[in-house]
């Protein structure tokens, strides 16, 4: 049989004091004993001591692993062997989160180092600097553009050209200018867009800058765009979760060659997925940088089995202070316990998930209370955030989509709209996932009969099969 080391440490040093304290009450009534006494107490105070610090010992354990996630340090080990058996799993419980840490961080360097990269080579020039014109960021395309091989400060640029100077410290999140700058024996016109945000409190500034004069250049721009649409591919996911029981298919067209639009499932263990939809207001470059923050920021904040309504509560304080006023998010996010065969979501001003019903052909819109992210810093935003759980039976299938499908326009600028969707959905009830989707897409091209696409199309369906 094992002996827990820590009780038996704490019994023992107890046991040695009680005896102690027992033989100095016994001197002390002892005169001749008098220096015996003494010399019992020095060692009664010894033993208190010692209890009092092999006690520390493990709070101390304890503490130091506590430090080290404050501070974000994983080169910590735990060992238990000298405090029993039952600190054991409590120690192996630190180990796995330490290195769970671990994993998690370094995943997260390599994403930033990847996006990182890719700001450095877009041919778009990017400045991002403080309000005191730090600059915090310069890629290569700026600094060619500017002739410069570095830039710590905007205001360095002074002495390059006033006019451009004059521009950067006075720009708005949502301006444009136009300055000419003369650079290596000929002229260029650069287009300036700014917008602004904020990162841990303080307050930044992105500018874009282009050479518009250059037909080279736009050429340039658009092999770039289309670089940035293979990125944005790449953060969506590449197939849908293959689960038993289940099939799950979705979609995301773009009206332009990147977009708004984000869609992505999560694994979160303990027969569990997560399912999120969100839609960034805008089109384009802009909408494509917010999505892209977006899915970082939803990433980080929903790795663990937290609530839907907890996750957007989190997200949107953050989301809050970095886009810019005017702008906001929508975002549809649910768990599906496969097992139970139960749907927890909450909503952030998104369109409603229709949850069909096979049984008995009808339908019903999932329409929890929600404001979108980025509209309120966050006491409103999660005193009006609702949150439910349905039960899913056989047959029964959940789509979401975007709004891009029901605002779609033909030539006569009617609208696809909701009864149209909701029709589709009942008249095809009998196909599959990926059938169903494959019709819906088809269905909407055939509406719009050329129309260009106005708006990003994306769109999940989930069905119980078993």
């Amino acid at each position: 049989m094992k002996i827990n080391k820590f009780r038996l440490n704490i019994l023992l040093r107890l046991f040695i004091i009680i005896i102690t304290i027992i033989f100095a009450v016994y001197l002390f009534f002892k005169a001749e004993y008098y220096y015996g006494f003494s010399i019992v107490s020095l060692i009664f105070i010894y033993e208190v001591y010692s209890l009092f610090r092999f006690v520390d010992r493990t709070n101390l354990e304890l503490a130091r692993f506590l430090k080290s996630v404050k501070h974000s340090d994983t080169s910590q080990t735990y060992i238990s062997k000298n405090f029993g058996k039952s600190f054991d799993e409590l120690f192996s419980v630190f180990r796995n989160l330490t290195e769970k840490i671990s994993e998690t961080r370094s995943q997260k360097e390599e994403s930033y180092q990847y996006l990182q990269t890719i700001v450095k080579h877009v041919a778009i020039g990017l400045i991002t600097f403080r309000k005191d014109g730090e600059v915090e960021l310069v890629n290569n395309a700026a600094k060619k553009l500017l002739n410069v091989q570095s830039l710590k400060n905007i205001y360095n640029l002074g002495s390059y050209n006033r006019e451009l100077l004059a521009v950067l410290s006075n720009i708005k999140a949502g301006d444009k200018a136009l300055v000419r700058i003369q650079g290596e024996g000929e002229s260029k016109e650069l287009s300036i867009f700014a917008a602004e945000f904020k990162l841990r409190e303080k307050e930044f500034t992105l500018v874009s800058l282009q050479d518009i004069k250059s037909e080279l250049e736009r050429e340039r721009l658009s092999n770039e765009l289309e670089i940035a649409h293979q990125v944005q591919t790449k953060l969506l996911p590449k197939n849908s979760p293959v689960i038993d029981g289940y099939s799950i298919s979705a979609v995301c067209d773009p009206a332009k060659e990147v977009g708004g639009d984000y869609y992505d499932f999560l694994n979160l263990g303990e027969n569990k997925i997560g399912v999120v939809i969100g839609d960034v207001a805008g089109k384009g470059l802009p909408a494509a940088i917010y999505m892209t923050l977006t899915k970082g920021i939803f990433q980080s904040y929903s790795e663990n089995n937290s609530s839907p309504k907890d996750v957007l509560v989190k997200i949107n304080k953050l989301i809050y202070q970095i886009i810019e006023s005017g702008s906001f998010v929508t975002m549809f996010y649910g768990i599906i316990d496969f097992k139970e065969n139960t749907f927890t979501y909450a909503r952030a001003g998104h369109e409603p998930p229709i949850l069909f019903k096979t049984s008995s052909l009808d339908y019903t819109m999932l329409r929890p209370v929600g404001m979108a992210l980025g509209f309120e810093e966050g006491e409103i935003f999660e005193e009006k955030m609702e949150e439910e759980t349905i039960r899913l039976k056989k047959g029964d299938k959940i789509i979401f989509y975007t709004d891009g499908f029901t605002e779609a326009n033909n030539k006569l600028n009617e609208e696809y709209g909701k009864t149209r969707l909701l029709d589709l959905i009942k008249e095809n009830h009998s196909l599959d996932s990926a059938q169903m989707l494959d019709h819906l897409l088809e269905d909407v091209k055939n509406f719009c009969q050329g129309t260009d696409q106005f708006d990003d199309m994306t769109s999940i369906i989930i069905q119980r099969d078993l």
